[in-house]
């Protein structure tokens, strides 16, 4: 069995086999790409004269099937047709759109990480400091129902632009209506959604009665309601509190003030404020499930 690096060389060697003869001279790349929480994953870029945007495809994943038995061909050639797929997929704008900031200014979106978990990345980049979080900014490329392509904004790229790290917030903030809209429903209809269709699979019945059969099965009025903040997409949905819109909204549909719980990156837990609710307990329950249910690249916080 090959090893990781042995692994990413075969890879490089052969993925153009696999490929249309129109990628038969273009050049493959491996790099090391930091993400969030300062995670840093292998990527592999293929490039070629017909476009000036490649995508990054992460070979991390593929490895750990290949442990698992997988035939490696099987993985080269199913790499190869992601990249066609990604490849064909329409672009908003061309590469030299991306350093143009009246071409990009309206695509501007924002994320919430971790201040100290994302050092590396926000070494060398803008960002708002939120308590123990950081704001920071990126370009949304493309976006589809599965995955969001961005660019994100470095300390070069802003000083490019010729604005300065409050244009680009404020910037993010007047985009977020629109480039990510928010999802606010409670944690037993997120429950439903998610567990219906596989439910009704499982048992061969429809969507309607499944539907009825899921919602007893969660029901739990004897507890509080928890909600799920996250945007209509459900990647990086967590910056949505950001909008100071939506925090109104928040306190109307609850009724006053409420704690927020920092589930990841992607989305947050609302809970109203309730007599007797204790501050330390709803913290130690962050951090539990941080330890064991959130993946450690998409940890936002072990604070509420």
């Amino acid at each position: 069995m090959m090893n990781f690096e042995e692994f990413k060389g075969y890879i490089q060697d052969n993925i153009l086999e696999y490929l249309p003869e129109r990628y038969q001279d273009a050049d493959v790349v491996m790099n090391r790409v930091v993400k969030n929480n300062d995670t840093a994953l292998d990527g592999m870029n293929i490039f070629s004269g017909h476009s000036g945007v490649t995508p990054t495809i992460y070979l991390n994943a593929v490895y750990e099937q290949y442990q698992d038995g997988r035939d490696v061909d099987q993985i080269v050639g199913n790499l190869a047709d992601q990249f066609v797929e990604i490849m064909g997929q329409e672009v908003p704008f061309n590469v030299s759109q991306l350093f143009d900031y009246e071409d990009v200014k309206d695509r501007i979106v924002c994320r919430l990480v971790n201040r100290e978990s994302n050092a590396e990345r926000l070494s060398n980049a803008p960002f708002t400091t939120l308590e123990d979080l950081a704001v920071t900014y990126h370009v949304m490329v493309s976006q589809d129902e599965n995955s969001i392509g961005s660019l994100m904004i470095t300390n070069d790229l802003m000083k490019g632009y010729g604005v300065d790290l409050d244009t680009l917030h404020q910037q993010a903030m007047e985009n977020m209506p629109k480039l990510s809209p928010i999802d606010f429903r409670t944690l037993n209809e997120v429950m439903m959604d998610m567990m219906t269709p596989s439910f009704a699979e499982e048992n061969g019945i429809d969507l309607d009665e499944a539907e009825e059969m899921v919602k007893k099965m969660v029901d739990t009025q004897d507890v509080p309601d928890i909600y799920c903040l996250t945007n209509v997409g459900k990647i990086n949905g967590a910056a949505v509190i950001l909008n100071p819109e939506t925090q109104e909204y928040i306190s109307d549909r609850l009724g006053g003030d409420y704690f927020i719980l920092p589930s990841s990156v992607h989305e947050l837990l609302v809970v109203g404020v309730q007599e007797g609710m204790e501050y330390e307990e709803l913290q130690s329950m962050v951090q539990e499930v941080n330890q064991n249910c959130v993946s450690p690249d998409e940890i936002l916080s072990d604070q509420d």
